[in-house]
């Protein structure tokens, strides 16, 4: 699939939705420049930064980053990306409600149906996720995107 298509269907789905909330695996692919997704992890964060969408993220998911990267590349360059990160994103509030949810409704992954919820109850139109079965949807449903991105709407 083109980056061209990858564009259109994103900026088709940004039409409807303008809260979307990232899985920690788009952000690795960026931090860890993992081929073939750091591209399409690449333009999402763009469409982030030219505030065309609201970018949201949980606190979880920026330490659940910072610990890889500092693992994997080194602490500074991990640190640097999560002070960045405080700039870029909004931050679902990980409530208490959120927990309850995750622990009354486990789906197959707790730590996933945290950001599950930190999502519904932070109001976001949508997950963009590159494993879209590791998430329950109350709908069901998720958008015909390239097999790279996945949104699921909340």
């Amino acid at each position: 699939m083109t980056i061209e298509l990858i564009i259109y269907w994103i900026n088709r789905a940004l039409n409807i939705m303008k809260k979307i909330y990232l899985d920690c695996n788009i952000l690795l692919d960026f931090v860890l420049e993992r081929k073939p997704f750091v591209k399409n992890a690449s333009l999402i964060l763009n469409l982030i930064a030219q505030k065309q969408c609201i970018g949201y993220v949980s606190p979880l998911t920026i330490a659940n980053v910072y610990y890889t990267a500092r693992k994997e590349k080194d602490k500074a360059y991990a640190l640097e990306f999560a002070k960045q990160c405080q700039q870029m994103f909004e931050f679902c509030d990980n409530s208490g409600q959120a927990l309850d949810q995750a622990i009354d409704n486990y789906y197959k992954d707790f730590e996933d149906d945290i950001h599950f919820y930190s999502a519904v109850y932070s109001g976001i139109d949508m997950l963009v996720t590159r494993n879209p079965k590791d998430f329950q949807c109350s709908n069901g449903r998720s958008l015909n995107m390239p097999k790279s991105i996945r949104h699921l709407p909340l």
